[in-house]
């Protein structure tokens, strides 16, 4: 072995929403699932660790630890920005719709694109989520961003803030779900108006 090298492993690992794993031999093509006319099935050697939420999964936070994370961060060295295939950021269209109980019934629209960024993310996250937009409530102009993470599991958490340009500004949580394509997400007492608190929600245009 070259001086300064690393030993590589040839093993296969499958895991399953960071719970149930496989470690073996098991190939994702079809001499390693199933024989064909042409492929025989070759011979496969493996366990697969059903790591369930109701039972210990130390297990499955240990192989987290020691093989998924390491794995994904190389790779994550490796990557160049050039290398990109595709598009950086997929243009995802929504509509912001807020409104308040406050004398006057102040409301606060908008349909824009939020961006849906796939590549700056950990390993257990789908896509990096941003976007800003403007909308229009009792005379005022408010500037929304809105930032976030969408999780493996569909979850999604971030902040949306709002901003009054030089009367004030304020950020409150926004969370939701990422489901078939489709955002859904929900936000409350987001005050950009001191003594108006606005909720509402921000979703998938079509939904």
């Amino acid at each position: 072995m070259p001086e300064h090298s690393q030993p590589g492993s040839h093993a296969k690992f499958y895991m399953l929403d960071g719970a149930g794993f496989y470690v073996g031999s098991q190939n994702m093509y079809p001499s390693g699932i199933r024989s064909t006319l042409h492929i025989p099935e070759l011979n496969e050697f493996g366990f697969y660790v059903d790591a369930r939420p109701t039972e210990p999964n130390d297990l499955s936070n240990e192989a987290t630890k020691r093989i998924v994370v390491p794995s994904w961060e190389r790779a994550r060295e490796r990557y160049q920005a050039h290398q990109r295939v595709g598009c950086a950021a997929l243009p995802h269209q929504v509509r912001l719709q807020g409104s308040t109980g406050a004398p006057g019934h102040f409301t606060c629209a908008s349909a824009f694109d939020l961006d849906l960024n796939f590549y700056d993310v950990a390993y257990d996250e789908v896509a990096a989520v941003s976007g800003q937009t403007t909308c229009t409530s009792a005379g005022r102009v408010v500037n929304v961003t809105i930032a976030g993470k969408i999780a493996t599991e569909g979850v999604f958490t971030g902040t949306i803030s709002g901003v009054v340009p030089g009367v004030a500004a304020d950020t409150a949580d926004l969370r939701g779900t990422f489901r078939e394509g489709s955002l859904d997400l929900s936000f409350a007492d987001l005050e950009p108006i001191h003594g108006v608190s606005y909720s509402g929600t921000v979703r998938s245009l079509g939904d």
